[in-house]
């Protein structure tokens, strides 16, 4: 490797990549495939379009669960600064996000409770309708 190609190697490898739409099963050997590959950080899309309120809580549960059981290579981020010391230590940021706001029902309130269990992402809309909007297909 010439000295151009080390130097754009380093440079690369100290910089914060994210995936913008994680959607990979959750285990330990993911974790440690999308660390080798580079990726800093997730954000990781935790409840899928259309789910109700009960289903996104017990998929968040899961996923604190295995985030949990794999704490050398994953964590849960809420901020830059998270996102930054999981990067230092060599684990996985996860950002806790989702593609449409239904399981929110006609509650926005419960934003709120969503913030304090770590989401940060939020698309209102996916291709349907819901209280929110009308999206692609509605």
């Amino acid at each position: 490797m010439n000295t151009h190609a080390a130097s754009r190697a380093t440079a690369t490898s100290n910089q914060a990549i994210i995936d913008g739409l994680y959607c990979a099963t959750l285990t330990r050997d993911q974790f440690e495939r999308t660390l080798a590959g580079g990726v800093k950080a997730v954000n990781l899309t935790a409840t899928t379009p259309n789910t109700d309120l009960a289903t996104c809580m017990s998929t968040l549960a899961n996923l604190y669960r295995t985030v949990a059981e794999n704490a050398d290579r994953a964590r849960i981020v809420t901020s830059v600064k998270e996102m930054s010391a999981a990067a230092e230590d060599g684990v996985l940021g996860i950002i806790i996000g989702t593609q449409d706001a239904t399981f929110l029902d006609h509650d926005v309130e419960l934003l709120r409770v969503m913030q304090r269990l770590g989401m940060r992402i939020l698309q209102p809309v996916y291709n349907d309708e819901n209280r929110f909007g009308y999206g692609a297909l509605a």
